[in-house]
């Protein structure tokens, strides 16, 4: 024998035939060399089923009369277990005599059996500190400069068209009268682009309290707008 064939020998698996135009799983699980471990599977099967709560063999010869009394075909067929429950209890009679190192195998062939795909695959991957931390400032960087935009559209307009050389008070006037308060206001006129003037709102208001510089939070903001493109949907 092979040694591939030798190892599936050994293995615990499902297998699958059809009936009646449905398809019924059974366990088939390898000979250990002991009867009474072959009782003990077949026990484990039936009290599985049990779990259904299937009518007693002494009920059925009358529910058949009121399944024919009545028409209803379906009243005698849920006196069986039903394609569920029979495949239901085979998975679990495998996984409960295999190894463990078999049980995703086996239920991938579950879902395959029946082609169920499902949603999850494992946990997802945990995000490193210096990530988490990346997205917080990054969201909130956003914000700020969301906040700003029109301050510094303002600013790169009248610089434009007259500069502030020796009127630096007029520009900080004018932005306060748009509802902008001084660190907000310096962040517009310190700064040369909208991000940049994010980033010195942001060391302003959370700067201490985070422990961090300007190039830090620079860079910071970098990883997170990396990150992002990185993990937005391509298009179609």
């Amino acid at each position: 024998m092979e040694a591939e064939e030798f190892k599936q020998a050994k293995q615990t698996n499902l297998k699958a035939h059809e009936w009646n135009g449905r398809t019924y799983i059974g366990a088939d699980l390898p000979w250990r060399g002991s009867p009474k471990i072959v009782a003990r599977q077949g026990q484990f099967f039936d009290q599985i089923l049990a779990l259904a709560e299937l009518p007693e063999r002494d009920e059925l010869p009358r529910i058949l009369a009121v399944a024919q009394r009545s028409g209803i075909s379906s009243i005698w067929r849920r006196v069986s277990p039903s394609l569920l429950e029979n495949n239901a209890a085979a998975l679990l009679t495998a996984l409960a005599f295999s190894n463990r190192r078999d049980w995703v195998r086996l239920v991938r062939t579950f879902f395959k059996t029946h082609n169920l795909t499902p949603g999850l695959r494992g946990r997802p991957r945990l995000q490193h500190p210096t990530a988490g931390r990346d997205t917080v400032r990054g969201i909130q960087i956003d914000k700020l400069m969301a906040k700003l935009k029109k301050g510094f559209a303002f600013k790169l307009s009248a610089k434009k068209s007259c500069g502030f050389a020796g009127e630096a008070e007029q520009p900080a006037t004018k932005l306060r009268k748009h509802g902008y308060n001084d660190k907000e206001i310096k962040a517009i006129l310190d700064s040369k682009t909208l991000q940049d003037a994010g980033c010195r709102l942001h060391l302003a208001i959370y700067g201490e309290e985070d422990n961090v510089d300007l190039k830090g939070i620079r860079n910071s903001y970098t990883r997170y707008k990396s990150r992002s493109v990185r993990n937005s949907p391509s298009p179609l």
